[in-house]
């Protein structure tokens, strides 16, 4: 299994009550990330993301959609172009190189 994808609790706090959420490491780094961009909390994210949810979804499943969401709308033709991706045969071989480093860390 890869280091990125083992499984972690952590406990964090939602509407200022203490639960916890499992998340891959790679989901809880993607979380951090957008955190930084977006200057918040942790806790304060989950908590909008908790609110808005659809209610029948789970919390982890909906941070979940909610990652993927967030970095699809930052993947923009500019933002293609400035990471060298693309479809030229040059292109390519940066997305594999990295998808190879994703998949090998």
């Amino acid at each position: 299994m890869m280091k990125n994808t083992k499984l972690c609790n952590r406990i964090i706090n939602v509407n200022e009550r203490r639960t916890s959420m499992r998340l891959c490491v790679a989901e809880w780094d993607a979380l951090k990330e957008i955190c930084k961009k977006e200057k918040t909390s942790r806790n304060l994210l989950i908590e909008f993301i908790s609110k808005y949810k659809d209610p029948e979804l789970g919390l982890s499943y909906a941070t979940r959609l909610f990652i993927t969401h967030y970095f699809q709308s930052a993947a923009t033709d500019t933002g293609h172009r400035l990471a060298g991706h693309g479809r030229t045969e040059e292109n390519h071989q940066t997305l594999v190189l990295s998808i190879k480093n994703l998949f090998n860390s």
